[in-house]
């Protein structure tokens, strides 16, 4: 999907990935042994974690230990 790529894009993935690769959380090789997997692509959000804001208007990171 090319939301996936675009920055401060907040992804949703609701689905269990099983990996079996070198790097187990690199998003190659992952197997889905789920009955159900959905990608929810959000753009233009606000993202909070445990009450805090983590992203602001799909660009922003309130947190610059995450901002790239």
């Amino acid at each position: 999907m090319d939301t996936e790529s675009l920055y401060g894009t907040v992804m949703v993935s609701i689905g269990r990935n099983i990996f079996d690769a070198p790097a187990p959380y690199s998003g190659m090789k992952g197997e889905n042994y789920s009955n159900a997997h959905f990608d929810i692509c959000c753009r233009r959000k606000n993202l909070y974690l445990d009450g805090e804001l983590i992203v602001r208007d799909d660009e922003t990171f309130a947190v610059p230990e995450l901002a790239f």
